[in-house]
């Protein structure tokens, strides 16, 4: 998934939000709008590899149809 980093490397935090969003975006919208919305809050706080990573796994237009 992640070039250079393994998921046993990612901060506890981020692997939460990976499984929330791997578990419910492709079933609930809803859910994925609400957890793209909690992605935005966390930007600031992740470094550029893991913030690319995030938000391609999300795809913003598709999510914003759904707030």
């Amino acid at each position: 998934m992640m070039r250079g980093a393994s998921a046993a490397e990612w901060p506890a935090p981020l692997k939460d939000v990976f499984s929330q969003l791997f578990n419910t975006v492709t079933t609930n919208r809803s859910c994925a709008a609400r957890l793209y919305s909690e992605l935005l809050s966390l930007k600031s706080d992740l470094d550029d590899s893991y913030r690319s990573v995030l938000f391609r796994a999300v795809n913003p237009v598709a999510v914003a149809k759904h707030y």
